[in-house]
């Protein structure tokens, strides 16, 4: 049965309950769709499907106009199937409108299942309308559609337990709210039942006289503070006397305020307690005034919420970190997206001239043909390897294993591995190293990061340039500097450089261009050998890039 509330606002409160899912016997699924043979395949593949051991009852509309009907005899209904284009255009997103502002149900869950995304983007639906899922007729999948049907009736419980949490919460609440008015009017009673009932109290309950010193404190005080009771009132220990130094003033400012106030008044501040250790309270008081007016003195009531606070700070930093993490995953697939798209394309391009050319191709083109598609599988490769090492660096799948290596060697083989590119361009590689320096890191590491320097300095240096690799001591590190006369970087994307997946591409004659991923992984992997790493260039004269890391202990 629907309710009215007095703002004409209907409610589903009442048909909705933990219980009555319980008792009932299966899931209650509606398909909204014009297309009976939609209706047919959600029958076939919801047949055999359960959920805590229920299974799925369907009701089927073939217009909004009919849902609706439906949804009024069956407001319990768990999940929506819905179309977006039936009787007219937007039709499903109307009774998404109207389920949501005319019914006032929040419960039921909304999939969007539309044929025709054009019509209705899935970030458009998103930011407009209340719904809970987006999915394409076409691209959805058997076990696809099973688990997006599953994931959604799991939530839907999932909400309905938490409501019916929070009501037994609201209940818990609202009798502690009783129990206290009850304790406030026995304090007008009878002091001694008042000290009585206090004595048991969680938190640490006292009364301060109209001149600052405590006149009662209950027992818990020593729990919260590390002080006794008679350490609070024959030493005359004041509040004041251990609170924060950083929150004397807020507290100062709250005691004022309980003079101007006839309320309660609360607020949180910090404590020193006796073993010097720093804890969060909770503080209510409410000033006290004899018949006459006369101010007699507060009656307060602190609360240990440390550990309350503490995970509130966990909870932001986790959300902080996720939102990092989201924001580097958006990154992460527009990169994949641009620079895996571009080689295929052209592999693509090639080999279809291959197939269709073959015969017709002279030696000379066919080299040429084979040539570029080697180079363009090459950039795919080496997109995937950089993809590949930041996602095992991100999940700690890779174990940092510091020993003496030498740099020269390092070096040598990675530029024995970029020698041919570094001839077609004609640029010439120089190993300035000396022979016996050797640094305390990490070998894969150090691999990499000079591996990725190497080759965005062979993409960027035009024909007759060169590229020199030489280091020099500072202090406990080994100052390594990896130089080219290629094209540089200007200074506004030498500050973008190190900040996550930007693009930040030059491009040269040979329309060269880098993703960011292969230096965001060199800036990581330094730091984890406890290194630095800083860039100078300029436009048209080259780059250095400059990297420390930790000498060997002779």
């Amino acid at each position: 049965m629907m309710i009215k509330s007095p703002g004409d606002t209907v409610t589903f409160a009442s048909e909705v309950s933990l219980q009555k899912i319980k008792r009932q016997k299966n899931w209650k699924i509606l398909v909204v769709d014009d297309e009976k043979d939609i209706h047919s395949l959600t029958s076939l593949l919801l047949k055999n499907m359960e959920f805590n051991k229920k299974g799925f009852k369907i009701f089927d509309a073939y217009s909004a106009s009919e849902a609706k009907k439906i949804i009024a005899k069956n407001p319990d209904i768990q999940l929506i199937l819905l179309d977006v284009v039936m009787e007219t255009p937007d039709a499903g997103l109307e009774f998404v409108k109207y389920i949501r502002e005319e019914l006032g149900n929040n419960f039921t869950r909304i999939i969007i299942r539309t044929g025709q995304p054009g019509l209705a983007p899935h970030s458009q639906i998103f930011n407009s309308y209340d719904i809970n899922n987006y999915a394409n007729k076409i691209e959805l999948s058997a076990d696809g559609f099973s688990m997006l049907i599953l994931s959604e009736i799991k939530n839907y419980y999932k909400q309905v337990e938490s409501v019916a949490t929070d009501d037994f919460e609201k209940k818990r609440l609202t009798d502690e709210i009783s129990e206290h008015i009850q304790i406030e009017e026995l304090l007008k009673e009878s002091e001694n039942r008042f000290k009585s009932l206090l004595d048991s109290a969680v938190g640490w309950e006292y009364w301060i006289s109209d001149k600052g010193e405590i006149k009662y404190s209950s027992p818990s005080c020593q729990k919260i503070t590390g002080y006794t009771p008679e350490e609070f009132i024959t030493k005359k220990i004041r509040c004041l006397d251990i609170i924060h130094p950083d929150d004397i003033d807020l507290f100062l400012s709250h005691r004022l305020k309980e003079f101007q106030s006839p309320s309660d008044l609360t607020c949180e501040y910090r404590i020193i307690d006796k073993n010097g250790n720093e804890k969060v309270l909770y503080h209510s008081c409410h000033a006290v005034y004899d018949g006459d007016g006369k101010f007699l003195g507060r009656r307060g009531s602190n609360h240990d919420i440390t550990s309350k606070k503490t995970k509130e700070e966990a909870i932001q930093k986790s959300e902080e970190r996720l939102k990092e993490l989201n924001q580097n995953k958006d990154k992460l697939f527009s990169v994949i997206a641009h620079d895996l798209k571009s080689p295929f394309l052209s592999i693509l391009g090639f080999t279809e001239i291959l197939t269709e050319e073959i015969e017709k191709i002279k030696d000379k083109d066919l080299l040429s043909l084979t040539g570029n598609i080697n180079h363009s599988v090459k950039k795919v490769y080496e997109l995937l390897e950089n993809l590949l090492t930041w996602s095992r660096l991100q999940n700690d799948q890779i174990h940092f294993s510091p020993d003496a290596i030498s740099i020269y060697d390092i070096t040598a083989k990675i530029f024995e591995l970029y020698k041919i590119p570094a001839i077609n361009k004609n640029v010439e590689l120089i190993n300035d190293l000396d022979r016996d320096t050797t640094v305390f890191a990490d070998y894969f590491m150090v691999d990499t990061i000079i591996r990725n320097l190497v080759n965005n300095s062979v993409k960027f240096t035009d024909s007759g340039g060169f590229i020199r690799i030489s280091s020099s001591v500072y202090k406990h590190y080994e100052k390594i500097c990896i130089e080219d006369n290629g094209v540089g970087i200007s200074l506004e994307n030498q500050q973008k450089l190190f900040s996550g997946f930007d693009r930040h591409c030059q491009t040269t004659v040979h329309q060269e261009s880098g993703s960011g991923i292969g230096l965001l992984l060199c800036k990581e992997f330094i730091e984890k050998n406890n290194g630095k790493i800083e860039i100078h260039s300029e436009p048209g004269v080259g780059s250095r890039f400059y990297f420390t890391l930790p000498l060997t202990e002779k």
